[in-house]
């Protein structure tokens, strides 16, 4: 239902600028029931006037039956083959018609109505996009924002002993706990508020990232623009991370470590340009690293077949991204 308190950007109460307040994009791959359990939290939570678009990115389950079967309210978008989460997003976005967007995971469950607390702030802090906390299943806060990362954290995400020193870390901030709104670098696509305006201004996501640092992108072209990115824990959602990444199956995990590693090769040549020599040359000297120790390891645990399939993998997952770093 439509809420005659809300303020949009137009800085009218009643806008007609687009015919709803929020449009929820979900990414579904393979995951009907957790995009379903996504769509009904929505559902029980948000009073605001919305809609649902649901972007499949070319599944090969029963997705879209089972989706609509429970939810044929929704927009639904499908797509002939999977090119990456913001390749997606953007296909939703074109069929939004909201002021505002909301990108979730298909794996984040709403525990609140965040709509109207958001629709003001925004206005009211000239934002370019909002993050939620968010809680993983066992009740821990899961780390979503923090700053910009530099060539140091990237490279040292691939050594982890190094990951215990916390200025090396992915994410390094720590918010107050009697603060309820932070200014921070970029927060995570697993949950992003933004308007239809700056979403359309920036041009979306960059869809050479499939998956995996494209979210830190965004936030940096809002940044370039002069836009503040928040974060906010007066609200906060369930998280099932990495719900769709099976990590019993070894190949499907590192599938994943590959894109997560040819995005950031790609991240590092397009914000860092003049340095990519300089960068290419330790991580080549980390991946020798790492591949000398698992071909150790391979001789220690030839008999082990499960380590010694992981290892395997791994040390093809290295190839493939040193032909990245190639291309």
């Amino acid at each position: 239902m439509a809420d005659d308190n809300l303020i949009y950007l137009d800085g009218s109460k009643n806008s007609t600028m687009k015919k709803n307040a929020l449009s929820f994009i979900i990414v579904n791959y393979n995951t009907p029931s957790i995009t379903s359990e996504c769509i009904r939290s929505i559902k029980n939570n948000i009073e605001t006037k919305y809609e649902i678009i649901v972007v499949d990115n070319n599944s090969t389950d029963n997705s879209k039956e089972f989706i609509l079967s429970e939810h044929n309210d929704v927009k639904w978008v499908q797509l002939d083959k999977n090119f990456g989460y913001g390749y997606a997003v953007n296909r939703g976005f074109e069929n939004s018609d909201s002021n505002y967007i909301v990108i979730l995971n298909s794996d984040i469950i709403l525990q609140n109505d965040f709509s109207k607390e958001l629709i003001k702030n925004y206005e009211l802090l000239n934002a370019g996009c909002f993050g939620i906390e968010l809680i993983k299943p066992d009740g821990k806060r899961q780390n979503t924002a923090s700053s910009f990362p530099n060539l140091m954290t990237i490279l040292t995400n691939e050594i982890k002993i190094l990951r215990i020193i916390k200025k090396f870390r992915r994410y390094t901030l720590n918010f107050p706990e009697k603060k309820n709104i932070h200014e921070v670098s970029w927060v995570t696509g697993a949950f992003m508020f933004v308007s239809s305006n700056r979403f359309k201004e920036i041009s979306g996501f960059d869809e050479t990232f499939f998956m995996f640092y494209e979210d830190i992108d965004f936030c940096k072209k809002l940044s370039n623009l002069g836009y503040l990115n928040f974060y906010i824990t007066d609200f906060s959602a369930i998280h099932k991370h990495n719900y769709s990444v099976k990590k019993s199956k070894i190949d499907e995990y590192n599938l994943y470590k590959l894109a997560e590693r040819k995005s950031a090769i790609y991240y590092v040549k397009k914000h860092f340009s003049r340095k990519i020599k300089l960068f290419l040359f330790f991580y080549y000297l980390i991946f020798f690293y790492k591949c000398l120790k698992n071909s150790l390891f391979l001789i220690v645990l030839l008999f082990f077949k499960r380590k010694r399939n992981k290892l395997l993998y791994e040390l093809r997952t290295y190839s493939k991204v040193l032909s990245a770093v190639r291309d």
